[in-house]
């Protein structure tokens, strides 16, 4: 054959491989694009940095911020629901003209399940309503599916977006911010030991988290807040197992000698408060995540208007918190190492409802926290710490 006057069949062998080379091009493309609109879009939510020069406004001189979490059973995907009242009453906030509210906490659960990565997406669509707001998370067991690697890598995408630290990597979902006066420290419980199964790699983080921790608290910073999933004190019977075990490992005991002023929770889907008094100090803690719900089974959800039935969720009223922990099997240890134990606040039956907590942090370091009900826009409990 001559190459300068090839064939008709030569031709068409060409022409055959261009479109089957055409094809298999226009699937990688199409492949890419998938793989592109599967990932969630970037949080366009202010640092903390950037808020505070939007606003001018000097931290030192006082600032709030707004403390909620578990807020996944409030939202659907495409319906805000609560949360969306919930944003818009801490939109409204913010927009008052009095000390700035600068930033948002979540103290952890903000998806349901951190493996199905529309989840983020989602909840990305619903705080685009407040994205003039920083929003900074002490994350879950939920979002991180216990110990599932896909959901650890989603959850580090998602939020890498918004936590300006750069030591936060998926290896370390835990950090300190320290703005105005106060530090925060944002803890991620679940490698914790007891709390979950551990594996190596689990064991590796908590150490890692425990060494960081140690060095965090041998610089006493007032106020010093601590944000957390998991709680370590509860006078609910749901996740009793979680506090008893970062009760029993001394948890508190390292927050409180470190100078920890303040702990916010979740994980128990209520609000209460307690106090803690050990050598000459006070350490207030508060859990606010939401409020209890029937467990949905198989799609279903309670038969409203039925009375809703107590549950394992619902706190009580503790006059002897010390006596009550002591009287749980197994029971909580290295009680008589504290002064005093008092609950402050609980969430009664009557005042059940969603709700957060607006914080208060003055020019001298005191803080005034006041717990509000997103649906009857009232303050259901106002405290100070000195």
């Amino acid at each position: 054959m001559n190459p300068r006057n090839p064939s008709a069949a030569g031709l068409g062998s060409i022409a055959v491989f261009r479109a089957l080379a055409l094809t298999a091009a226009l699937i990688v493309l199409c492949l890419s694009a998938v793989q592109v609109l599967a990932q969630p879009e970037p949080l366009a939510h202010f640092t903390v940095d950037e808020r505070i020069n939007k606003l001018q406004t000097d931290p030192a001189l006082g600032f709030r911020f707004v403390a909620f979490g578990d807020q996944k059973n409030l939202w659907k995907k495409n319906n805000a629901g609560e949360f969306g009242e919930l944003l818009a009453q801490v939109r409204q906030l913010s927009s008052q003209s009095d000390l700035p509210v600068l930033f948002m906490t979540d103290s952890g659960d903000i998806v349901n399940n951190g493996r199905q990565i529309d989840q983020f997406e989602h909840l990305r669509n619903h705080l685009a309503a407040v994205k003039e707001l920083p929003y900074l998370v002490a994350v879950g067991n939920h979002e991180l599916d216990k110990i599932n690697l896909r959901a650890r890598t989603n959850t580090f995408e998602f939020l890498q977006q918004v936590v300006d630290e750069p030591d936060f990597s998926d290896d370390q979902l835990y950090y300190e911010k320290p703005i105005g006066r106060a530090r925060f420290l944002f803890l991620d419980t679940n490698d914790f030991p007891g709390i979950y199964k551990t594996n190596a790699a689990r064991n590796k983080r908590a150490a890692a988290q425990m060494d960081w921790l140690d060095e965090q608290l041998r610089t006493e910073v007032h106020p010093t807040i601590a944000v957390m999933h998991h709680p370590f004190i509860l006078s609910a019977k749901k996740h009793r197992d979680h506090a008893r075990t970062l009760w029993n490992n001394r948890l508190p005991q390292k927050l409180i000698d470190g100078g920890v002023d303040l702990v916010v929770s979740g994980h128990v889907h209520t609000s209460e408060v307690f106090v803690l008094e050990r050598g000459g100090r006070k350490m207030w803690f508060l859990n606010v995540s939401g409020r209890p719900t029937w467990p949905r089974k198989w799609g279903i959800s309670w038969p409203w208007p039925l009375p809703y039935p107590k549950n394992s969720r619902r706190p009580k009223r503790w006059d002897n918190p010390k006596e009550k922990m002591r009287a749980t099997k197994p029971p909580f240890r290295h009680l008589d190492e504290w002064d005093d134990i008092r609950q402050i606040y609980y969430m009664s039956k009557d005042e059940e409802d969603d709700q957060y907590a607006v914080i208060t942090v003055d020019r001298h370091g005191a803080l005034q926290i006041e717990i509000r009900s997103v649906k009857k826009g009232s303050i259901l409990s106002r405290f100070s710490i000195r």
